[in-house]
């Protein structure tokens, strides 16, 4: 597996946390801002969620015709579920579709932020944070300043260092997942 000349990011939120965390992290691990694309959700037209699930056989395919130079990073909040059947829901959506899942080798990644984003960011910003408590209307309001949060985002992604995250396992999770991105 070689590093990606691109890297597809197909993220939910309209607001574009999502993508701009994954930014951050893929920016640390040395890629250009050209080599990072966006995918964004049409505005007003479907929900977030329903669009990356739509997209996501898209991309998969796209990706599946040329695999060296592409890497797709799907984001998608847990909401109410776990980050493991939200990651479940990702693949039966391919299997719908008649694609298989992703290969253990393949450079795709499912992030799955539990509750919501702003669980991380409410997280690296120094508070304590669990995955049930919904911290996007009552703690982090749209125009929030990510940059502390999205600099210490990258920061665990590559240290690998332990951290007092065992409430946040989707955190976690996360940083083994963007591991299938290749770096070198």
């Amino acid at each position: 597996m070689s590093r990606p000349a691109q890297i597809f990011v197909l993220a939910e939120d309209a607001l574009k946390t999502q993508h701009r965390f994954i930014r951050a992290y893929l920016r640390k691990r040395g890629f250009a801002e050209r080599q990072i694309r966006d995918i964004p959700v049409p505005m007003g037209e479907t929900a977030g969620i329903q669009f990356v699930f739509e997209q996501l056989v898209v991309e998969v395919k796209n990706l599946r015709k040329v695999p060296y130079s592409r890497a797709l990073i799907v984001v998608v909040d847990g909401d109410k579920h776990t980050f493991e059947q939200r990651k479940a829901e990702l693949d039966q959506k391919l299997r719908q579709a008649g694609i298989s899942v992703r290969l253990p080798a393949e450079q795709i990644a499912f992030v799955v932020p539990c509750r919501n984003i702003e669980t991380w960011v409410w997280h690296f910003e120094g508070n304590e944070a669990d995955e049930s408590t919904n911290y996007k209307k009552s703690h982090v309001k749209p125009n929030h300043d990510l940059s502390l949060a999205k600099s210490r985002f990258a920061e665990f992604c590559i240290s690998g260092k332990t951290s007092k995250v065992s409430a946040l396992p989707a955190l976690e999770d996360a940083r083994e997942e963007l591991k299938r991105v290749q770096v070198k």
